[in-house]
């Protein structure tokens, strides 16, 4: 099969690392080499022959720069098909070298957006030309290829010395690079002025993700899994944090430390969860320290086994000597103690991941989850109920000394399957039962996790109640009281089981589903 000659190439790049590399084999190729102003300099610097683009089409960088390489004898020379007669007539007449390479990366967009302001100033590093070359280039992939990434040169010369010429396999897999970089780039802009400009489109869906690390498996050892990053994304999550030791995080780590830091950062005050397969199922407010740590760990402490912990406070010794007695798959903490540290070193399999910036936050946006043959996006659940949310409908009435450990639970059940009951006390999750087809069986497993703990705490349930039997099993475990969301045709017989065993409950008219 017949291989692409580079007769000529066009370099125009940003990022010069690896250049010279390059332009030094395509010069001991006998490849004659145009560039755009800044990338000619640099390369004649290094002692590389090469053409001035402005000099080459006979006409100036104008603008201030905004247009280099818009010109026809640019585009024709990229996308001209050397085995149509009409185009090499085009090119003879006009004098233009039909162009086999094109070297291009993009203005750092995605850099400046997270240091520029003014709307006015960060559009100056919006790429046009550059963009257009790459679109050309791609789509006449079997005359000419497009390299956008310093990280494939050696690729590129190694294929082109073995081969004496590009196969046009490598041509194919570089074009679908190369529109996947420039779709990349303009999803970065799109977003990016989504925000700026306080307008949202949700026709189209812009993805600005990158891959950032090929996973050893995803949910099961025979899928293939990879992690990308969002690179329009500024606040608090996995990304700000670094790992400091212990194994690779697999892809099932990766989904219990997000739910972990999503908890970790819902509360201002100290706390600690403990999350299993995806579901919190241990967790505590209260100091800084060991006592809150073990407190989330009593919550369910058959299941915190192999579980992974989050603390939005410092791990120190104390805590480390008790952890390194545990079996913990990873850990993901605000910050860490040189003791601790240590402690926790001799444990190699342990992952241990700490915060970078401490002052990031949670930034709430959309939720994307993917269906056969489409997405659905939706805002994520960041409603937190109020005091003028809960609506008492009982005779019986709360003790205010429980209005924590409501507002806690009412924070918490955002983060369990659906149909989620959960047992809180003492600022202390101390029962919990999701993702059960039926509300009853939920119940009777929360009941069964609090145990003898259960008496005063707080019932919180992420649904209406759509028969008054789940108030049935709890009616003689002397609750503080229940907390829903109302809603269902039968809630009048479910308010009156509840005046019949003298439990309070509020109806808040929030539902927090996570299926």
């Amino acid at each position: 099969m017949k291989k692409l000659k580079i007769e000529n190439a066009l370099i125009s790049v940003f990022n010069k690392d690896g250049l010279s590399e390059l332009a030094e084999f395509l010069q001991n190729n006998k490849i004659n080499i145009l560039a755009s102003d800044g990338t000619a300099s640099h390369l004649m610097e290094n002692k590389i022959e090469v053409t001035k683009i402005s000099e080459y089409i006979d006409f100036p960088h104008v603008l201030g720069g905004r247009v280099k390489t818009l010109h026809p004898k640019i585009y024709a020379g990229v996308l001209a098909d050397p085995a149509n007669k009409e185009h090499r007539k085009d090119l003879e007449e006009n004098d233009i070298l039909p162009i086999q390479l094109v070297v291009i990366n993009l203005y750092p967009f995605a850099k400046k957006m997270a240091e520029i302001k003014e709307v006015s100033d960060l559009i100056e590093f919006i790429d046009i030309g550059g963009v257009s070359l790459i679109r050309a280039g791609a789509k006449n992939y079997m005359n000419c290829m497009v390299i956008t990434n310093p990280g494939d040169y050696e690729e590129l010369m190694k294929v082109y010395s073995e081969e004496d010429g590009i196969p046009q396999d490598f041509l194919e897999k570089f074009s679908v690079k190369a529109f996947k970089y420039s779709s990349f780039y303009d999803s970065i802009i799109s977003r990016t002025l989504e925000e700026k400009f306080k307008y949202s489109d949700d026709e189209y869906l812009s993805s600005p993700y990158k891959r950032v690390q090929k996973l050893r498996y995803g949910e099961n050892p025979h899928q293939v899994a990879v992690l990308h990053k969002d690179n329009c994304y500024r606040g608090d999550s996995l990304f700000n944090y670094e790992q400091i030791q212990g194994k690779e995080l697999s892809y099932n780590n990766i989904l219990d430390i997000d739910i972990a830091i999503r908890v970790n950062n819902d509360f201002r005050e100290p706390n600690c969860v403990v999350i299993k397969h995806n579901n919190p199922c241990g967790f505590a407010v209260g100091n800084a320290d060991l006592n809150t740590f073990e407190n989330a760990w009593e919550g369910d402490s058959i299941s915190a086994f192999g579980s992974i912990i989050g603390f939005n406070y410092c791990i120190e010794k104390d805590i480390a000597e008790v952890l390194a007695k545990r079996f913990v798959e990873v850990i993901v903490c605000r910050d860490i103690s040189d003791d601790a540290r240590a402690i926790l070193k001799k444990k190699k399999r342990l992952r241990v991941l700490v915060k970078k910036d401490k002052s990031l936050r949670i930034i709430t946006g959309k939720e994307i989850r993917e269906i056969k043959g489409g997405l659905l996006i939706q805002d994520e659940d960041s409603k937190i109920e109020m005091m003028d949310d809960l609506k008492l409908v009982t005779e019986t009435k709360f003790d205010s000394g429980v209005l924590n450990d409501i507002f806690y639970g009412l924070k918490l059940i955002r983060y369990f399957k659906s149909n989620s009951i959960i047992l809180v006390k003492n600022h202390q999750l101390i029962g919990a039962g999701f993702g059960q087809p039926n509300r009853v069986d939920c119940v009777k497993m929360s009941i069964e996790k609090a145990g003898d703990k259960i008496k005063s705490a707080v019932l919180i349930s992420d649904a209406f109640f759509p028969f008054r039997d789940s108030i049935d099993l709890t009616g003689a475990l002397k609750l503080s009281g229940i907390v829903q969301p109302g809603g269902s045709i039968r809630d009048k017989e479910v308010i009156e089981a509840c005046d019949e065993f003298n439990i309070p409950m509020y109806i808040t008219g929030i539902r927090h589903f996570r299926h």
